[in-house]
């Protein structure tokens, strides 16, 4: 074991002396939930800009080509086929700037709403775990025998400590 490392039993043991395995569990949500909304927010502006490139390609190619919009009516195949077409009846995948907007900003929001749960929840959980860890050790302290208090009172003690440190001053002197 290196010196200063701290192994994964004491982490377990800190984190469950909050006595509430549902408020772990909840805290470990919000740290995956908050990623999550991270993640999609990432992704979301890289895919609105993907999308909004491939729109911009396909219109500058259909300047220099014919415009169509085939309709299948065939019954295996109700698909339609628009490659290269900007007619508004085909549907191409392209949602729109407003729609890729709206998500994009819904992205945004879960992460600042996630994230601020995350980071006001992980101060309460730490500062319950705090208060109980101070109640147990106050109460062991309470209940620890007294027998040194007893046989040499905190007044003794400190006189002794105070002659010793005087008494050895004045032999150097001497």
């Amino acid at each position: 074991m290196n010196i200063g490392s701290v192994t994964w039993k004491t982490y377990k043991e800190y984190l469950n002396s909050a006595r509430s395995p549902f408020r772990l569990k909840l805290l470990i949500a919000s740290f995956f939930l908050a990623q999550i909304a991270m993640s999609g927010h990432d992704y979301s502006l890289s895919f609105w800009y993907f999308t909004t490139q491939t729109a911009k390609i396909k219109l500058q190619n259909s300047q220099f080509t014919l415009i169509f919009c085939i309709r299948r009516t065939n019954a295996e195949e109700k698909q339609r086929d628009c490659a290269e077409s900007l007619d508004p009846d085909c549907d191409d995948g392209y949602l729109g700037e407003y729609a890729y907007l709206g998500i994009y900003t819904g992205f945004a929001a879960a992460t600042v709403v996630f994230c601020l749960y995350r980071s006001i929840y992980f101060y309460v959980y730490c500062t319950k775990i705090s208060i109980n860890l101070h109640n147990w050790m106050f109460t062991s302290m309470v209940r620890a025998p007294t027998k040194f208090y007893d046989e040499n009172p905190s007044g003794e003690v400190a006189l002794f400590k105070y002659m010793r440190l005087k008494f050895s001053n004045l032999r150097e002197e001497c």
